[in-house]
């Protein structure tokens, strides 16, 4: 009788499996598929992700410390800094609707390659105006220079994800050959819909593209939180130093741009193709 009662409770006890299953499945799925993209990129992204990498070691402290930099100078305050970062979108705005127009229609010959040229030429422009901040004296100019700081701000806003979208709309329509054939892909795809629906392989990649290349935006922050940091370290020690401090990591941080205008102008030159 015993071994009856327990034989049914263990029929009508079915095992349970851990509410997390379902949750692990989906992370082993989505790594899988990371780093399947990860190694059949388009030599494009792999360019823009290169190019984002050092750019935004030299973009960060800017977003960080550009209002502080204009409040500390002579005649400065927090508000004038408000104001200087409102110029900046302001200028930053006009940029983005214009600069396309430079540009010429997407899908064009050579359309890859002007996005980076352009890229690149802001990226300098960048760094000249961050070195600049070395002869500002006084919160007009400041202002004046980090609403010119607008363009290349407006550029660096529109030109990768331009040429992201370019190379996603050109694999969905089957005009640029990927490492993966669409039955890998289709066995790649992740389970991320609510209601249980499989995302197709175009969906799914351009999805992955668009993750690694958030993934080459965030790492450079902590560079260049870290950099900030020893910078503002070493100016403890000297009072002139210390009074230009933000002024000094936003110099320092900006030669970073220098290096990716390097690798987007020489993407520009072969055509990004």
């Amino acid at each position: 009788i015993d071994s009856g009662t327990s034989l049914l409770s263990s029929v009508s006890s079915p095992t349970r499996l851990s509410p997390y299953a379902n949750v692990y499945t989906q992370l082993i799925g989505t790594f899988t598929l990371l780093f399947s993209t990860l190694n059949s990129l388009p030599a494009p992204v792999l360019a823009v992700c290169r190019v984002q990498l050092w750019a935004w070691i030299a973009w960060f402290p800017f977003l960080f410390y550009a209002s502080s930099w204009v409040a500390q100078q002579p005649g400065g305050s927090v508000r004038a800094g408000s104001r200087a970062l409102l110029a900046n979108a302001v200028v930053s705005l006009a940029t983005m609707m214009l600069a396309p127009r430079m540009v010429g229609a997407s899908h064009a010959t050579g359309y890859e390659g002007r996005l980076f040229a352009i890229w690149a030429g802001s990226l300098v422009l960048f760094f000249m105006l961050m070195q600049a901040t070395l002869l500002v004296r006084g919160v007009g100019w400041a202002t004046v220079l980090i609403a010119a700081v607008g363009v290349p701000w407006g550029v660096a806003n529109w030109a990768p994800f331009g040429v992201l979208a370019e190379v996603i709309a050109e694999e969905e329509v089957g005009t640029r050959p990927t490492v993966h054939d669409s039955v890998e892909m289709e066995e790649a795809a992740v389970d991320l819909d609510n209601d249980g629906a499989t995302l197709g392989p175009a969906q799914s990649r351009a999805g992955m593209i668009l993750g690694i290349h958030n993934m080459y935006i965030v790492f450079p922050q902590f560079i260049a939180t870290l950099l900030s940091s020893f910078i503002f370290w070493l100016s403890q020690g000297d009072a002139s130093s210390a009074r230009d401090s933000f002024g000094l990591s936003l110099r320092v941080a900006s030669v970073c741009a220098l290096v990716a205008a390097g690798i987007a102008d020489r993407v520009a030159r072969k055509g990004a193709v």
